[in-house]
């Protein structure tokens, strides 16, 4: 193999072991409860006009209107406000196995009454074989 082949490789296992974690944010200046306000004044003001004026068209069609007059007005806030997602690449977990082999692992387990712990002694027999009565 030629060594672009093998860096091209090298970058193929690199990217298998990264993640990507999105972030969210916005660029809007002002507090939120301004734009809150705001939004609030710009519907009040929609339905005001839509009430204000004669009904030339059918109640089905002015509530269809209305509805689409809303929903413009939350779009154009929603983009005023400037959303942005940034991904930023991450490294995955690292899998950690921990085996405990001290000396504490040896100590018997003393909280079953003494049924309890024959039975779970036999069930641990049956699949590990004869075993000490340790953790």
């Amino acid at each position: 193999m030629n060594p672009a082949s093998l860096q091209l490789l090298a970058q193929a296992a690199q990217s298998a072991r990264t993640g990507l974690e999105p972030s969210y944010f916005h660029r809007f200046a002002f507090a939120p409860w301004v734009s809150t306000l705001v939004l609030l004044g710009s519907i009040l003001l929609v339905l005001w006009v839509m009430l204000r004026r004669r009904p030339e068209v059918a109640l089905r069609a002015r509530r269809l209107l209305l509805g689409l007059r809303i929903m413009l007005v939350l779009v154009t806030f929603f983009m005023l406000h400037g959303w942005m997602r940034q991904q930023h690449v991450t490294d995955l977990p690292d899998l950690v196995i921990l085996l405990d082999n001290s000396a504490s692992m040896d100590l018997e387990d003393l909280g079953l009454d003494p049924e309890q712990s024959v039975r779970w002694l036999e069930i641990v027999r049956q699949w590990l074989g004869e075993v000490s009565p340790s953790r």
